[in-house]
């Protein structure tokens, strides 16, 4: 409980969730018993009326500054050591008057760490056997974005697998090497695979110790591939949003894909939407060469179906299907589409 806290334990402070937990699990190897806050009002709370041993603050704190959180500590508690976690040797707005006691660089280093007292050592953490120790973690992506994750394990430069309700993210040394997705149609994997885990609302998750991987379907550093994969995850989210209108201006759509002409299949679709696209590019095709141009818009009917397709201006195809009695209305959301784009 709180109450029974001593002061040799030590209490962190960091705002940005990654940082937090870098820090932490670094001063925990090293033998601290830890209490870590992220919002320094509550930290600031707790610090009247609990005492520590050492204070170790990250520079980037949101909502208070760090020499003002220094400032606050050393009324409450002069005795106890604040050390400052810095991306440089020497940070601003420290004066001799309101230095801490060390500036420890971040990611944190074994051999700069202040170790606690031999009598209060965390006997409950075991030191990583090797340089490449996991991040143990345990949660849900509404607490704590994928891709936040997946930076904190890159930033640390650490190797892990990462379980997820619909898939698993491979991580060696920091790069992200693998990913695999997994839904109701079918399976993906590489890049498509995680846009689809990154675009997930929510997802249980567990950070388990490396697995290796018989190949890598992706080999960029975590930070880089998250960029990619947001930026694809952006088109998806737009995709989506056109099929959306499709179907809202046309709700007798029974298929429809979108997707760049070249590609085997659809990256998105509803319905029969492979077999669907496959008779697009056809259809695509076919008016190509008859009218030497690219046509913006096809839509054809047959006794029983309409099928229309449409070239956005993104480059991509986009095709949908309806009852032929609604032919005209499907010409009419592809053309009220195309006007939107």
């Amino acid at each position: 409980m709180e109450g029974e806290l001593r002061t040799e334990d030590a209490l962190v402070i960091a705002s940005i969730y990654n940082r937090l937990v870098i820090i932490e699990r670094a001063l925990q190897t090293a033998g601290w018993k830890t209490k870590s806050f992220q919002k320094p009002d509550e930290a600031l709370t707790h610090l009247r009326t609990h005492t520590y041993q050492a204070v170790f603050c990250d520079e980037h704190l949101r909502g208070a500054s760090a020499k003002g959180f220094l400032v606050w500590t050393r009324r409450l508690h002069p005795r106890a050591g604040f050390y400052l976690f810095s991306d440089e040797e020497t940070p601003a707005g420290f004066g001799s008057t309101s230095a801490p006691n060390a500036i420890l660089p971040f990611p944190p280093l074994k051999e700069t760490l202040p170790q606690p007292p031999e009598h209060s050592r965390n006997l409950y953490v075991t030191p990583p056997t090797h340089e490449n120790d996991y991040i143990p973690l345990k949660g849900d992506t509404s607490t704590i974005a994928l891709a936040e994750l997946l930076e904190m394990v890159g930033t640390a430069k650490q190797s892990a697998t990462i379980i997820l309700d619909r898939g698993r993210i491979t991580l060696k040394d920091g790069l992200i090497t693998h990913a695999v997705s997994r839904n109701e149609q079918l399976s993906k994997s590489g890049m498509e695979a995680l846009v689809e885990l990154l675009m997930l609302e929510k997802s249980q998750f567990r950070v388990l110790p490396y697995e290796p991987v018989k190949r890598h379907t992706i080999n960029q550093p975590a930070a880089a591939a998250i960029l990619d994969a947001t930026r694809l995850a952006d088109e998806e989210r737009h995709n989506r949003q056109l099929l959306s209108m499709v179907r809202r201006d046309c709700p007798s759509v029974t298929a429809a894909a979108i997707g760049y002409p070249l590609a085997d299949h659809p990256r998105l679709m509803l319905g029969e939407g492979e077999a669907l696209y496959a008779r697009a590019k056809k259809l695509l095709e076919g008016n190509r060469k008859i009218l030497d141009a690219t046509p913006t818009i096809v839509v054809v009917a047959t006794e029983q179906w309409s099928y229309g397709l449409a070239m956005l201006p993104s480059g991509n195809l986009l095709t949908a299907s309806a009852p032929a009695k609604d032919s005209r209305q499907l010409h009419v959301a592809l053309h009220g589409l195309l006007r939107g784009t």
